[in-house]
């Protein structure tokens, strides 16, 4: 719902009410990218912001949930006060714990900072990722590091951790996660790992894929 997806943001919503007029669809989904949303972003957030920390926002845009720490990884950079200090600077950045140690963009924000990303960086995309995945990776995070290496050119990473705990997955309930990175390996790459092939044909059983 467009509630939902503006978080009760109340220029969001009055945003998503003009694009619902526009499009003569009030089913219209809303999305950061577009460009009444995103113009008013760069407007009144991202433009008064200095270079350094525009890169940084860009560049961390790729990760769900966030600490300075795993920012600095990826990004190559930090920002004065890290992360906190971004928060009360009109950055739509919303910390996720009491501590303040994991925080999270706001979705419409972060689909914005991934276009700005898209446009100013596409070729650093992937090695955001495996960054970011092998950050998780160190950190016995499993699941986090796979969905950041399913989106990188070299799957084979990704199907060795998948190897690695996907019984696991699947016997604490996450049947529907294993499939999905089934799906985004792809046929080439379970293939090319023979392990994969067991796992794959089981999951197909278990969910009545003939």
């Amino acid at each position: 719902t467009v509630t939902a997806r503006t978080e009760g943001w109340p220029v969001g919503l009055h945003l998503a009410a003009v694009i619902a007029r526009d499009s003569e669809d009030a089913a219209t989904v809303i999305v950061g990218e577009d460009r009444y949303i995103a113009d008013y972003l760069y407007r009144e957030s991202f433009s008064a912001l200095p270079e350094h920390s525009r890169l940084f926002l860009r560049r961390t845009a790729v990760l769900e949930h966030m600490t300075d720490e795993l920012c600095q990884m990826v990004a190559g950079s930090s920002v004065d006060g890290g992360l906190r200090s971004l928060e009360s600077s009109n950055v739509f950045l919303i910390p996720q714990d009491r501590t303040r140690a994991w925080y999270r963009f706001h979705p419409l924000y972060r689909e914005f900072l991934l276009g700005e990303l898209r446009r100013e960086e596409p070729e650093i995309v992937p090695r955001l990722h495996e960054r970011a995945g092998a950050w998780y990776q160190e950190r016995r995070m499993t699941a986090m590091a796979i969905d950041h290496l399913l989106q990188t050119p070299d799957l084979s990473a990704a199907a060795a951790l998948i190897t690695e705990v996907g019984l696991g997955t699947y016997q604490s309930g996450g049947l529907v996660t294993l499939q999905r990175w089934m799906r985004d390996l792809g046929d080439r790459e379970i293939l090319a790992h023979p392990p994969m092939h067991v796992l794959t044909g089981w999951t197909a059983v278990l969910s009545g894929d003939v």
